[in-house]
């Protein structure tokens, strides 16, 4: 019986310390007015142009990049698609990586 009572204290205790602080998270926070903002519409300005240029310099980039690669000359190859590919690697753990091989390199 001294054993049941004290499982019944323990899980009791643990309810009332996870309400205590379920009941007191709040405090200290501020409340947060909602505030009701006007966008103001900016006029439309085309900048094609010089997305496209970059584009072509990127692609140009990647073209030269894969005949280095391949040991061949830019006119040989033929790219019919370039697509990004998402990213599935958090950008602290590549970070991590890079680090890691630079400190090898040294």
């Amino acid at each position: 019986m001294n054993t049941i009572g004290n499982v019944i204290i323990g899980v009791v205790g643990l309810i009332a310390f996870v309400l205590f602080f379920n009941l007191f998270k709040n405090i200290g926070k501020e409340k947060q007015d909602i505030e009701v903002v006007e966008k103001k519409v900016n006029p439309v300005v085309k900048v094609e142009d010089k997305k496209k240029v970059d584009d072509e310099e990127l692609i140009a980039v990647i073209a030269a990049s894969i005949a280095a690669s391949l040991g061949v000359s830019v006119p040989e190859i033929n790219i019919k698609s370039i697509r990004r590919i998402p990213q599935r690697t958090p950008i602290w753990a590549q970070a991590g990586r890079q680090e890691l091989t630079y400190r090898k390199l040294q």
